[in-house]
């Protein structure tokens, strides 16, 4: 059996990666609590894990969690370790539910592919925005319409705006591919430069953005290279 600690980081990383596509529903989080109800977690433990289930969670802190989890998860036997406890959680393969198969699914490649950040993390992104993670179809909009609709709210950055802000962003990620969201990271360094100079706030708050769309760092710096020029140093 593997140590409380592990159990607790595994889960963080689990809830983190709910928020990729920027919301959590019900059943989504019903699914997460099959794991979550299993692992006889003290109270304190269990309110760490539902308080990231309710709020939208950042980039960078997920690669935070993911970081605290590799190192929680040190050795080979470990993985398995979590693995075994996992599966003897959802009972017989012949008698788990297709949501509970599509569940274990996620696990393994959540713990067979922690050791590299920014690569795990690409990994559940996609996996979770096809399947566990995946809503109904919802009416069609213009993606042009979305997208200055977009524009327009993140324009303002006054101070103390910080929650409007991730609200914004997470409806914009349930309609937005990761090619969306890259394309308009663009567009906001675009905009920004439109006077020739890109102050030392523009950049700032461009960057809050990105995070809150779960842009990598890599992503991020590719465009803002772009820009680099322009930037106030």
């Amino acid at each position: 059996m593997i140590a409380r600690s592990q159990r607790v980081a595994f889960l963080k990383v689990l809830a983190a990666a709910a928020w990729a596509d920027g919301v959590v529903e019900t059943e989504e989080r019903n699914r997460i609590k099959v794991l979550f109800n299993g692992f006889d977690l003290a109270a304190d433990e269990r309110g760490q894990i539902e308080a990231l289930l309710n709020r939208p969670v950042e980039f960078d802190e997920a690669v935070a969690l993911t970081k605290e989890f590799a190192g929680a998860l040190a050795t080979p036997g470990d993985k398995k370790k979590l693995l075994a406890e996992i599966e003897a959680l959802l009972g017989d393969e012949a008698d788990r539910t297709p949501e509970e198969r599509e569940l274990l699914d996620h696990v393994r490649a959540i713990v067979s592919s922690h050791t590299v950040v920014d690569g795990f993390l690409e990994k559940v992104r996609g996996l979770f925005a096809r399947t566990l993670y995946s809503r109904p179809a919802e009416e069609p909009q213009s993606r042009e319409g979305i997208d200055r609709a977009f524009l327009l709210d993140v324009a303002d950055d006054h101070p103390g705006r910080g929650i409007d802000l991730q609200r914004i962003c997470s409806d914009y990620c349930r309609h937005s591919s990761m090619e969306d969201r890259l394309r308009i990271l663009d567009v906001m360094f675009q905009k920004a430069a439109d006077d020739h100079v890109i102050t030392r706030r523009e950049a700032d708050h461009i960057y809050r953005v990105a995070n809150l769309l779960w842009i990598s760092n890599p992503e991020y710096h590719s465009i803002r290279d772009r820009y680099r020029d322009r930037i106030q140093s």
